[in-house]
């Protein structure tokens, strides 16, 4: 049984190799959905998953939406295989922000979601830090939008001993010149306070006035907003 998977598996990673720089047609989408639906034990995923990420690269936008369902499905089904790549595949989701393509863009921020539930928070924190200090545009949009999402997921423990690896990186998101990311990095700072309270405030001190009152006034609405809830 291995050795017919290991067959199948190398066949379709020559295919899908072969369609880079060759052209698109129904073999893509062919080749791409019996990435999707294969279940190979061992390295067969392994194999898969890097011809799969080399296709988000692809010139043309039906094959790097194929190839995010695909991941997407490899992600749900063999999640164990991804821990040696899970910063590769973090990165190339990202870079994919920066697609023109709406349902590309749609697609990879659905891929990133799954990828989001199935690593660690804290691995993914780590693995965000250094892209979220250097990024710009929407690659670092959405890094500080993963981050606001797994940080939830996190006890306030582990919270508070990741905070030198995530304030930095708001702090300086929050003199960002797109409106987008500095309200991005208000609603992450906002999440932190609900977790940690008054335990954040000394990591702020290289934030202006403005800021740190801009940033009172979200933490106090968001307050607001959890005391109704739990009044209903």
């Amino acid at each position: 049984h291995f050795s017919a998977v290991s067959a199948s598996v190398t066949s379709l990673s020559s295919r899908c190799a072969g369609i880079v720089g060759v052209g698109v047609g129904s073999m893509c989408g062919r080749t791409l959905r019996e990435c999707r639906g294969l279940c190979a034990p061992d390295a067969g995923p392994v194999q898969l998953a890097a011809v799969v990420l080399g296709l988000l690269d692809h010139d043309d936008a039906a094959v790097r939406d194929l190839a995010l369902r695909a991941l997407r499905q490899m992600l749900k089904q063999h999640t164990k295989y991804f821990g040696p790549m899970v910063e590769t595949v973090v990165r190339k989701l990202l870079e994919r922000h920066r697609e023109t393509d709406r349902d590309v863009l749609r697609s990879a921020e659905e891929t990133l979601s799954v990828l989001s539930n199935t690593v660690s928070a804290a691995k993914c924190v780590l693995i965000l830090r250094p892209i979220i200090l250097n990024e710009d545009g929407p690659v670092l949009l959405a890094a500080i939008k993963l981050v606001t999402k797994v940080l939830k997921k996190l006890s306030m423990e582990e919270l508070e001993s990741l905070l030198e690896h995530i304030v930095p990186g708001m702090i300086k998101g929050y003199n960002h010149t797109m409106a987008e990311v500095r309200k991005g990095v208000v609603f992450c700072l906002v999440e932190i306070h609900l977790i940690l309270g008054d335990a954040l405030t000394p990591h702020l001190g290289a934030l202006s006035s403005s800021q740190k009152k801009l940033l009172g006034i979200y933490i106090k609405r968001a307050e607001d907003r959890l005391r109704e809830q739990t009044r209903m």
